[in-house]
């Protein structure tokens, strides 16, 4: 007797693709490509995309559309892209790269609009997650305990490189440590909601404190906003009701913070910053982020990301010329354009000041920028109203992906993995799948 594939893997042939979309990309592209220093392996992933969003497409297409309200602006991205494409981006060679780096992801989270989620597809997906959660931790430890202090890049420790499966340079200076401390924080999200809900196991208890424990490996500032985000995405509205678990998680959330920190400063500071104290790191961190620092000569320095967005700024709203509005032509902003006279930018500025906002600004303009927005705030929304929904695992994903979403706003401040990097970008899509899978339901499943 056949058993349906619903039944037997939890999900029906539909979510397959996206499952091996999950393994193949958070595990096997940035392993492959930092060990076997083959960077260009990176493509694959996007071309895997592509195929998986074709997938979706013809699948559903078959059984109607459903143009939700944020699909409806991730539509108007798309054609946005379109235009900019043909009219602002005419040089062959940006064109090329905008196909990649712009066109095709938007054409598959397009695709992922139409994805329909049941109770049994959420759970298997927790599972899989949880086993590449905790699939991190022999290549962390192989990071920690002999590349990271054994890179090129001058650094006693390169904590660039400590980076799970989600790629680094070889070399060392150039990591995806943001992606990877973005993907422990989403799952540790997902699993502290199951647990509160009573549906947890020993195996998730051992998950959260093994997640939990990679984060002290790592030193990526943010997460002092991160934990947060996920305090936030973890209560429902119930329990901002009740002081006693508000005061609590708020307490346990702090102490959190002050042990990353504390184990940050005793490991990280080091040459002329060893023996500094917690307040002496904590004015480091601030100024890091807040103070605007000038660089002497862009082709050699970094820039601070504050100082990105005023040389956007004294380059574009002094003039306030079309190009303000709609951007220079997409990737215009990107360092490897350098040699391509028709670019906006040269590669200086932007490759080094490397923020999604900062290249958006120069790439799509103010109007691009705005449509991104709204179609953060719309997700946001639905993710928050699906956090209520009576199907336990439809809240928990919901919660999950309110998470991602609100990290997306301090993420395009902070980094640009989000836009260039396919592993990080695959669990930014996988969050606005899962819920698309609460809108096309209208949060009633037949699970």
């Amino acid at each position: 007797m056949l058993v349906p594939a619903e039944q037997k893997f939890g999900f029906g042939l539909d979510k397959l693709p996206l499952a091996f979309l999950l393994i193949f990309n958070l595990v096997i592209v940035g392993t492959i490509a930092s060990y076997l220093n083959f960077p260009e392996f990176y493509w694959l992933a996007n071309i895997l995309c592509v195929c998986v969003g074709g997938w979706f497409f013809l699948y559903h297409s078959q059984k109607g559309m459903n143009i939700s309200v944020p699909a409806s602006i991730l539509i108007l991205w798309l054609l946005y892209l379109l235009v900019n494409f043909t009219f602002i981006t005419p040089v062959i060679i940006l064109q090329k790269i905008a196909v990649k780096d712009y066109i095709f992801p938007t054409l598959f989270l397009c695709a992922l609009t139409q994805v329909k989620f049941t109770e049994a597809n959420y759970s298997y997906f927790y599972k899989l997650i949880r086993v590449i959660a905790l699939l991190q931790i022999p290549f962390l430890l192989h990071q920690f305990l002999f590349l990271a202090h054994n890179s090129l890049s001058g650094r006693e420790v390169d904590w660039d490189i400590l980076v799970g499966t989600f790629g680094f340079v070889y070399q060392g200076g150039g990591g995806n440590s943001a992606g990877f401390l973005l993907f422990q924080c989403y799952f540790a999200t997902l699993c502290i909601t199951k647990l509160r809900k009573g549906l947890g196991d020993n195996l998730d208890i051992l998950a959260i404190i093994i997640t939990t424990s990679t984060i002290f490996f790592i030193e990526v500032k943010i997460i002092l906003a991160l934990v947060f985000f996920m305090l936030a995405s973890i209560l429902g509205l119930k329990d901002l009701k009740n002081i006693k678990v508000v005061l609590s998680s708020f307490g346990f959330t702090l102490g959190f913070i002050f042990l990353v920190f504390y184990n940050y400063n005793a490991n990280y500071s080091t040459g002329d910053r060893e023996g500094r104290g917690m307040e002496e790191y904590i004015t480091d961190i601030y100024e890091s982020y807040f103070v605007e620092e000038e660089a002497g000569t862009f082709e050699s320095t970094e820039v601070s990301r504050g100082l990105a967005i005023k040389i956007w700024a004294q380059g574009n709203l002094i003039e306030k010329n079309e190009k303000t509005y709609f951007g220079h032509g997409l990737t215009s902003s990107k360092g490897s354009n350098e040699y391509v006279r028709e670019a906006a930018i040269f590669g200086s500025y932007l490759y080094f000041a490397s923020t999604q906002f900062a290249i958006y600004l120069w790439d799509t303009g103010i109007f691009g920028v705005t449509i991104l927005a709204f179609l953060l705030l719309s997700l946001l929304y639905y993710a928050m109203k699906g956090k209520s929904s009576p199907l336990p695992y439809e809240s928990i994903f919901s919660g999950g992906a309110m998470f991602i979403f609100i990290s997306m706003f301090l993420y395009s401040l902070y980094s640009a993995s989000m836009h260039v990097n396919a592993v990080s970008f695959t669990v930014f899509a996988f969050a606005m799948s899962t819920c698309f899978g609460f809108i096309n339901n209208g949060g009633r499943q037949n699970g």
